[in-house]
């Protein structure tokens, strides 16, 4: 049998704050304007909390892309005999409640890289 790692509320509670101050900044500032101080201080944090969780303000935005994608992954399951249209209908819901980020993120991604040309 194996054991379930029990994950502290508190932690959970702090990357929450984490990942909404994070958020709220990336909305309003351009990533290379975000500090880890301006994201610990919105999300009442020390910034050696924020740092004891993430390496850096592009991997905590590396993580929340991936957990949007895994959340994204868990909507297709072809094999579930359904059809197209009741399959991809949760998948829509998610990407409409989530638009604000993905598109902000689409549209940074590319400005970075286009800069970089």
């Amino acid at each position: 049998m194996v054991d379930k790692v029990k994950v502290d509320r508190r932690v959970i509670k702090t990357k929450k704050a984490i990942h909404q101050a994070f958020l709220t900044l990336f909305y309003t500032k351009n990533i290379e304007s975000i500090t880890i101080n301006d994201i610990a201080d919105l999300a009442n944090v020390n910034r050696g909390t924020v740092y004891l969780h993430y390496s850096d303000k592009y991997d905590l935005l590396d993580h929340l892309i991936a957990e949007h994608i895994q959340n994204m992954i868990g909507f297709c399951n072809p094999d579930s005999g359904a059809r197209m249209r009741d399959e991809l209908t949760p998948l829509f819901e998610y990407l409409k409640a989530n638009i604000a980020f993905l598109r902000l993120c689409l549209l940074r991604i590319r400005q970075l890289y286009f800069e970089s040309i």
